[in-house]
């Protein structure tokens, strides 16, 4: 197999952000290309920084070989938190295909109480990184492709919730503004592991559709 050169790898360990981002811009066989011949921290550091619903669909289509060289380096959150947005068949076949410790550590953070708020939630979400641009952005919704979304949802570099932006926002902000300045800050959030009848009640009083889950 093929690797990267030192210089690329210096540049994926020193500035993962700015690499994610570049990354981004790839077709999905550039970056299976990339991914494939780099480093397994490195991997780790590419995928936690880009975004996550890319990152987890590059996650999936690893060969073993090199997924089972990568999973290791991952933070265990942020590992959880792109195989919690596998589907449920998929990401079955997935934990059969990662090292047995791993797994353990991961099904910590995959399972909830059947009562908490956490085994109701869908985190197939679209979060995106706070220092991504407007037009990247909008060109990570027209890839999706989704007609139901009417805000995208804000993280930090360590997957933590931090904002998020009302669809028509973008549209009208200049496609060089990064997220985390147009971002709506003030978000009602609550734990997943708060019980589903406290919750009900908050829809109830609020008028609420969605609540935003923090981890």
């Amino acid at each position: 197999m093929k690797t990267m050169t030192p210089l690329y790898e210096t540049f994926f360990s020193t500035h993962p952000e700015e690499a994610a981002r570049l990354l981004e811009s790839f077709s999905m066989a550039e970056i299976f290309r990339v991914i494939s011949q780099t480093q397994p921290k490195n991997i780790a550091h590419l995928l936690s920084n880009m975004s996550p619903p890319l990152a987890s669909d590059v996650l999936l289509r690893l060969d073993r070989e090199v997924l089972v060289r990568a999973v290791p380096e991952f933070s265990p959150t942020i590992l959880a938190n792109l195989t919690a947005r596998i589907d449920p068949e998929q990401q079955t076949a997935f934990l059969k295909r990662i090292p047995q410790t791993v797994v353990k550590e991961l099904t910590a953070f995959l399972e909830y109480p059947p009562n908490a708020v956490g085994s109701l939630m869908d985190p197939r979400v679209l979060a995106l990184s706070e220092d991504m641009l407007v037009e990247q952005a909008l060109a990570q919704i027209r890839a999706r492709g989704s007609r139901e979304m009417h805000e995208v949802y804000v993280i930090d570099r360590n997957h933590k919730l931090v904002g998020s932006v009302p669809l028509r926002d973008l549209l009208i902000t200049s496609p060089d503004e990064r997220l985390q300045a147009i971002m709506e800050r003030d978000l009602l959030t609550i734990h997943p592991l708060e019980q589903r009848d406290h919750i009900v009640g908050l829809f109830n009083e609020r008028k609420l559709f969605t609540f935003r889950s923090r981890i």
